[in-house]
């Protein structure tokens, strides 16, 4: 058997990534012949797309682009390195003009994990709702997510004509658990993000065994950057005399703490580990 899956493994964020390569681990292990289909979202790939200056129209655009720029360059090559030599992605690469093919290749499709179902971020692209599958035996999600509980009558309608021909569907939150559940009158599997699939030794596996500091520290990841969260880890480090070090996703640098940029899927689960 052959499963396909379809996710964000392409997006400029560590959890992304991360999601990707333990759902597929973990399908491999368990049902088969497993790959991360490689698709491209246009919008997706546009908005990830390091800008040249004349292509930017605003003098505050011009100014951000200036500022984000090294660091995207610098993101995007540590997310192919990590495609290229981590992820077991399929060789055909696909967009909306060519996903029909797929239906030849797999036997299964799974959706997901990650916001799949997240109108704002798939860019409105029913792919990522199977919607190119012509077998309908052959869809799956699995930890799909929407992201929000707040949806529009336009886009709950679309995702009732969309999932109503599911095999079988599995979500990550209670919240789309419950929107599923009401707009297909059927029953939703509560699952685990896949990331917490994977036991240690499954992660050490794609890890170096040595550690990235030499000191005691206190590594911080935020979504969002959070003051009462940068507060308490400030006076956590000087109580237990800890090194700081943040991972920042952003061009802003923040005072009194080591500032990484530049970090692999890999040297992020080693500060983890550490």
């Amino acid at each position: 058997m052959k499963v396909g899956i379809i996710t964000y493994h392409r997006a400029k964020n560590l959890g992304a990534m991360l999601q990707s390569y333990a759902l597929q681990q973990t399908v491999e292990r368990n049902i088969g012949d497993c790959e991360i289909i490689d698709y491209r979202n246009e919008n997706m790939e546009e908005a990830y797309k390091v800008k040249k200056i004349n292509e930017i129209k605003s003098i505050k655009g011009k100014l951000k682009n200036i500022l984000l720029n090294k660091k995207n360059t610098e993101f995007e090559k540590v997310r192919n390195e990590f495609n290229n030599n981590i992820q077991k992605i399929s060789v055909e690469k696909y967009n909306k003009s060519n996903i029909q093919k797929a239906n030849d290749i797999y036997d299964l499709f799974i959706t997901g994990s990650d916001q799949v179902w997240n109108p704002k971020l798939n860019y409105n692209d029913n792919n990522y709702f199977l919607n190119f599958v012509t077998d309908n035996r052959k869809k799956n999600s699995y930890a799909a997510s929407f992201g929000t509980n707040i949806l529009e009558s336009k886009e709950k309608e679309e995702i009732k004509r969309e999932l109503k021909d599911f095999n079988k569907i599995s979500v990550r939150e209670k919240e789309g658990k419950e929107i599923v559940e009401k707009l297909t009158n059927r029953n939703v599997n509560l699952v685990l993000d896949p990331t917490l699939l994977l036991n240690k030794t499954q992660w050490e596996s794609i890890i170096e065994n040595k550690r990235l500091e030499k000191d005691k520290y206190i590594f911080v990841y935020t979504i969002a950057s959070t003051p009462t969260i940068f507060e308490f880890a400030k006076n956590l480090a000087k109580k237990t005399n800890c090194k700081l070090i943040y991972f920042n996703s952003s061009y802003k640098k923040h005072i009194g703490m080591k500032n990484l940029n530049k970090v692999s899927p890999q040297d992020f689960l080693n500060y983890i580990k550490n």
